[in-house]
């Protein structure tokens, strides 16, 4: 329902779709080519990172972290509510006989040093450029956000006791059944923790989370190079950097809300805000370079991943109800011996 009503809200306020179609005939495509294959790139990188991550568990070959990721980034496009994570979890402890809790373990550790690196992209440049006061407040949110999932995962590290408690109260509301079941997870949480108990692990995931961002960042201004015809007619130069910076941070922030599949919506109105907003676009303009980008980031990997799923004989649907049941022994045992 919400990425409905922002969907029909965006359309309401671009008004002219005869602006929106000139601008993606005006587009040059050849750039938007680039910044797929540029995205596409960015998975060995995310690959090196999840097997730094991983090394406590076991070291795994950097083509098949590459596969899962595909697939898990497939899903999380392709399902509601981010389940791709889950699956992602679930695929890898299916192809490596790994704990999916380990796994997912990782991916948290994972997901909290995007949103860190994020942050701190997003306080250094705002301490040069005046952002609008939503920006400021944004940041703020993310970093009290991501701060106190590091937080936690710090005392499950070193202070396994007092995360414990803090865990037993925070999941007192849930059902005792599931509280337990959680509870008793943190055993296998905590041996995916061990890149918080080794300086050089966390310097190697450091380096690889800003070269991941400094590529999708690369992604996002080859997506505006094809649009620099209607870019220039409306600004007279390109959007600054800085502000490009902002689109990827409050994109990627804003793609958080549940939504739709392919976080239709939530996409469009994170790239409306920064373009229209902040840059001064056109809602037209912004509108049409929105779903350009969109595509460029979301169509690819659900081929590529779709296409590696089928070669592990997993269907989508079994993992859709899998995941949103917790339950990802459902869908059978791992293949092969």
């Amino acid at each position: 329902m919400l990425s409905l009503a922002l969907v029909v809200f965006l359309l309401h306020k671009v008004q002219n779709l005869g602006e929106v179609k000139q601008a993606l005939a005006s587009a040059d495509y050849r750039w938007v080519v680039a910044a797929a294959a540029l995205y596409l790139c960015s998975f060995v990188p995310r690959g090196l990172r999840w097997q730094r991550l991983l090394k406590g568990a076991r070291t795994i070959r950097l083509a098949a972290l590459c596969e899962v990721l595909a697939i898990g980034f497939m899903a999380n496009n392709a399902l509601p509510l981010r389940l791709g994570e889950f699956v992602r979890a679930y695929v890898l402890g299916r192809k490596e006989r790994i704990s999916a809790t380990t796994a997912f373990a990782t991916i948290v550790v994972e997901r909290a040093c995007d949103g860190l690196t994020l942050v701190l992209a997003l306080a250094i440049v705002s301490s040069f450029y005046p952002f609008p006061l939503w920006v400021k407040r944004l940041g703020l949110v993310a970093a009290v956000l991501f701060l106190g999932i590091v937080a936690f995962l710090v005392l499950l590290a070193y202070r396994r006791t007092w995360a414990e408690r803090i865990a037993g109260v925070a999941l007192r509301p849930l059902p005792p059944i599931l509280r337990t079941r959680l509870l008793g997870a943190l055993d296998e949480v905590d041996r995916g923790l061990h890149l918080l108990r080794s300086p050089w692990d966390a310097l190697a995931v450091l380096g690889l989370s800003v070269l991941i961002w400094s590529i999708e960042f690369a992604v996002y201004t080859r997506v505006l190079a094809a649009f620099s015809a209607p870019i220039f007619h409306e600004l007279g130069h390109p959007v600054p950097l800085h502000t490009v910076l902002l689109l990827l941070v409050v994109l990627n922030f804003g793609i958080m809300i549940p939504s739709a599949p392919g976080y239709i919506g939530p996409f469009q109105a994170a790239v409306i805000a920064v373009l229209a907003g902040v840059a001064g676009l056109t809602n037209a303009v912004a509108f049409s370079i929105s779903w350009v980008l969109w595509g460029t980031l979301v169509l690819p990997i659900v081929v590529i991943g779709l296409v590696l799923l089928s070669f592990e004989q997993i269907s989508l649907a079994k993992l859709t109800v899998a995941a949103r049941s917790g339950n990802m022994e459902r869908i059978g045992p791992p293949a092969g011996p």
